[in-house]
């Protein structure tokens, strides 16, 4: 849910309706703007704005289209390589559950028979690995996964108790997450 900055002649209304959308102005700033030669002085007023769609020209509906919108940026973020990614050996990657666990059980295997070393591919290279420190990475991986989740499920319950347009368009999802995971192999 992406606001842009706009300025306007004069101050404008928290909601304009345009058919089935509506124009939300919040953060309002003025601005005055100097005489100069061959003009005067101006006052503006500068906005964060954003088009929303609405079933009907009321506040409580632009308020629910706003909750939906945030929320589907919310979960769009949260798979996006800002939360699903890490570092290994200088490449960034990710793995997805189902390749996290399939992991951990080959290499619980793999340590089952003595092996000392793994392999792990992603994109045609491989990685030579200890395999306690590769169940390790695992381990941080699947931790961080976890955090990560927990805070999308925060931020979608903190949505959905936001009241104000202003609150809504205000929110930033993007907090909270857990530094992305950095493991070198020296």
């Amino acid at each position: 849910m992406e606001t842009e900055r706009n300025e306007f002649d004069i101050r404008m209304p928290l909601i304009t309706y345009s058919g089935k959308k509506a124009l939300v102005c919040v953060n309002e700033e003025v601005v005055t703007y100097p005489a100069m030669e061959g003009t005067v002085e101006r006052t503006a007023y500068i906005y964060d704005t954003l088009w929303v769609y609405c079933d009907t020209n009321d506040e409580e509906s632009v308020r629910k289209s706003l909750v939906r919108e945030l929320e589907k940026s919310i979960k769009e973020y949260d798979v996006s390589d800002h939360v699903n990614e890490f570092t290994l050996a200088g490449k960034k990657m990710w793995l997805s559950k189902e390749m996290r666990v399939g992991l951990m059980n080959s290499i619980n295997i793999e340590k089952s028979t003595q092996k000392t070393d793994t392999v792990l591919w992603f994109e045609g290279i491989n990685y030579t690995i200890p395999i306690d420190v590769a169940l390790y990475m695992l381990a941080q991986l699947e931790l961080y996964a976890l955090s990560c989740y927990n805070v999308t499920q925060q931020h979608l319950s903190e949505v959905s108790g936001l009241s104000t347009l202003e609150e809504l368009i205000n929110y930033d999802y993007t907090r909270g997450y857990p530094s992305k995971l950095v493991f070198n192999l020296d």
